[in-house]
């Protein structure tokens, strides 16, 4: 049996190889920060693309003030919008715009042609299991409480 340890330095070591290469071939604007960037992800991983402010800040476990500076900069930016939700003038969702849309495009087609090359030598069948255990993997993470 293969001891987590490995597994999870596999994984990270993985994950920060693709995050290198994808800036090395289409580097992050300088004005872009982390903050920015943590942002986008949390609306690039929502099924439409677009929060409660209180939610982001909930999911990076940071206070609403600091989210709400990130996304006026971000609306200022034009990659996200503010919406007012309907029947509840003090509710703002905040949603990616086009611009926020064509980056998220982006990085989701240079992610699967890393990955698709990355693993063009594995048979289809490890490739199944493997997709297998990171479904289980996240499902059971996400489950539990931390």
């Amino acid at each position: 049996m293969i001891p987590s340890k490995v597994i999870l330095k596999n994984l990270f070591d993985s994950i920060e190889l693709l995050h290198r290469r994808r800036h090395q071939q289409n580097p992050v604007p300088a004005h872009v920060t982390h903050a920015q960037i943590r942002v986008m992800g949390c609306l690039f991983r929502h099924p439409d693309h677009a929060m409660m402010l209180k939610d982001i800040a909930k999911e990076l476990n940071l206070s609403s003030a600091a989210v709400s500076q990130t996304v006026e900069i971000l609306v200022r930016r034009d990659r996200v919008i503010r919406e007012v939700m309907p029947g509840n003038r003090r509710a703002v969702s905040i949603r990616l715009s086009q611009a926020g849309l064509a980056i998220k495009k982006q990085a989701d087609e240079f992610y699967e042609n890393a990955v698709c090359a990355a693993l063009k030598e594995v048979p289809q069948d490890q490739i199944a299991v493997f997709a297998g255990v990171m479904q289980t993997l996240r499902n059971r993470l996400q489950e539990e409480t931390i």
